[in-house]
């Protein structure tokens, strides 16, 4: 069977027998969903959850007061410039200026967004609204309090200070805080990144999972943090294949995204029948395929229960900009190739934690049990002298390889964009 899954800005084919092809998990419920999206976006700025409506928050501010909308940055597909428009429409009906808006870009840990990324996203908006990249590590930000789970909540000045403050987001599975949206935005998109490290330290506690929010403390306090913020609005979506808005809820930054988490889970959600010997799996090509540390979160967390031992993962994943974070590399190259995976697993497990060094453990769990085939550009296999995966630059020849190791008769399951599903087991629902 010919397949293609995506790969950088466009897609690489592979051929598979079909006695091998187990399942190619694409949700069936994600494309039967697309309707208007100018009709969905007005219905559901009309129909807010838990909220007043956007033109009577906006109603309320003097044409003194500043409006922020929070917005995803480039390693998210959000349709920022098809949402905005109808934000701006109705608080212009409210009183509000497009000049009173500050369109932030909520980076969180990843490197904030060039000038010509953020006009991309923005489009024909960019001359009409103000717009900045979140930095964590270098932007002024602002101490509020204390979250219930003892996070110091530090957020960005500018956002501080906005009398309104909106989000928009994409609502899609979430390794840890259940599902990306809602407060996501806040932390840790606007946070500083003292406050990023030590809320992350809680992707280690029992009850975090994708698809999960009750006794889930890293999203229980992502949600406690965005309300303490003050986030007033939210437009959260929930995107076809191709992109398209099939669905959209406004209101307020719990009530409203918990409303589509729900729908998008019964969209979602994939059974798989067995464990499979061999994993082809994508985060959907650009821009999540950038770099590594994306295609670690959003590809390799998402698999990692469903393979059997002893498996083989083919990684596929462009990484046009590299590994994306130096320290990420070093411990990529000097502590996984070493051999002793366990003991790099119980060394980390002694330091303080890091997202980057939470990264590394993961992916040494991964591969004292499964072997990686990495899939990947020329430019990301220059990268390692002594990488821990097998590299590949062909699809084809990545497959060929693993059905050669594990046997004829392998079954093969083709996971073409991890981050938009949630794989399940039988035994495991």
């Amino acid at each position: 069977m010919h397949i293609e899954i995506p790969y950088g800005k466009g897609k690489i084919p592979v051929e598979i027998p079909e006695r091998n092809l187990m399942l190619i998990a694409t949700p069936a419920g994600k494309s039967s969903h697309v309707i208007n999206e100018d009709e969905e976006i007005r219905k559901a700025l009309s129909n807010p959850i838990g909220t007043d409506t956007l033109k009577n928050l906006a109603a309320k501010l003097s044409p003194e007061d500043k409006v922020v909308i929070l917005t995803s940055d480039y390693t998210r597909p959000t349709p920022s410039e098809r949402i905005i428009p109808y934000l701006l429409t109705e608080m212009k009906e409210g009183g509000v200026s497009s000049k009173q808006v500050t369109v932030v870009f909520a980076s969180g840990l990843h490197r904030p967004m060039t000038k010509e990324e953020m006009d991309k996203a923005l489009g024909g908006l960019r001359n009409e609204v103000n717009a900045i990249s979140h930095d964590a590590y270098q932007h002024e930000c602002v101490p509020i309090g204390i979250s219930k789970n003892n996070t110091p909540i530090e957020i960005n000045r500018v956002v501080f200070e906005a009398k309104l403050k909106i989000s928009i987001s994409t609502i899609e599975p979430h390794h840890a805080a259940g599902w990306s949206g809602g407060g996501k935005n806040v932390m840790p998109g606007i946070s500083s990144s003292k406050s990023i490290y030590a809320h992350h330290k809680q992707m280690l506690s029992p009850g975090v999972a994708i698809a999960v929010f009750d006794g889930n403390p890293f999203r229980e306090d992502i949600e406690d943090i965005a309300c303490k913020a003050g986030i007033d609005f939210i437009c959260n979506v929930i995107l076809t294949e191709d992109k398209k808005i099939s669905q959209a809820f406004c209101g307020h930054v719990v009530k409203a995204h918990r409303a589509g988490a729900k729908v998008c889970e019964k969209c979602l959600s994939i059974e798989v029948p067995e464990l499979p010997d061999i994993v082809i799996a994508t985060p959907g090509g650009a821009p999540r395929d950038n770099n590594l540390w994306q295609t670690e979160g959003k590809t390799l967390t998402r698999i990692k229960d469903i393979i059997r031992p002893g498996g083989i993962i083919i990684l596929v994943s462009e990484c046009s900009e590299g590994v994306g974070q130096k320290e990420f590399q070093k411990d990529i190259e000097t502590q996984l190739s070493t051999g002793d995976l366990q003991k790099v697993i119980d060394t980390i497990a002694e330091m303080p934690f890091t997202v980057q060094t939470n990264k590394t453990a993961r992916i040494a769990k991964l591969l004292q049990n499964q072997e990686i085939y990495f899939v990947t550009s020329e430019t990301m296999q220059k990268v390692f002298t002594n990488p821990p995966f097998r590299m590949f630059s062909s699809l084809q020849e990545a497959f060929d390889a693993a059905v050669k190791s594990m046997g004829e008769t392998a079954k093969v399951l083709v996971v073409p964009e991890a981050p938009g599903i949630v794989l399940k087991l039988p035994s495991l629902k």
